[in-house]
């Protein structure tokens, strides 16, 4: 009997690990609020930009650019976009953030003579030198608890 007792706890005291705790928790997903807008280029809205959000860096003028940015969304053929964080137009979280925005350009360039290479848009590359660097513009969101954010009408120029 006893050694019954004993084998029967050395093998609980063995597969408690694998059995035990049930593996690892899920992160926290935190609350998100929607955010929204339109981006212009020159006056006009304009489909393919990129809108990406990072999160202000506590207690800095800084922002967090070591982690690609969470909180993101692509602008629609009238210009609007709706960020998201884990389901499609969510939001984003509470926090201050500054923007940036990346645009591939014209999709009617025609491609360069290397088949590989991608279309290079010259106004693109000017206007991502621009804005798709968050501490070369002056562009911010504060997403606050409760209320969903509307950033209006974003014009931005391509010279």
């Amino acid at each position: 009997m006893f050694r019954r007792c004993v084998t029967l706890f050395a093998a609980g005291v063995f597969c408690w690990p694998v059995v035990g705790c049930g593996g690892p928790k899920p992160p926290k997903l935190e609350k998100t609020f929607p955010v929204t807008g339109v981006v212009h280029i020159d006056g006009k809205p304009t489909e393919g930009v990129l809108v990406m959000l990072f999160k202000a860096a506590e207690g800095s003028i800084g922002f967090e650019i070591n982690t690609p940015p969470a909180q993101k969304g692509t602008t629609g053929p009238d210009g609007k976009f709706a960020i998201t964080t884990y389901n499609e137009g969510d939001g984003a979280p509470v926090g201050e953030y500054h923007l940036s925005f990346h645009w591939p350009g014209n999709p009617e360039i025609p491609p360069l003579s290397n088949p590989d290479e991608i279309p290079v848009d010259p106004i693109a590359v000017k206007f991502n030198g621009n804005y798709a660097n968050p501490s070369r513009n002056s562009f911010l969101a504060k997403v606050e608890e409760g209320k969903p954010l509307d950033l209006g009408t974003l014009d931005l120029k391509s010279k």
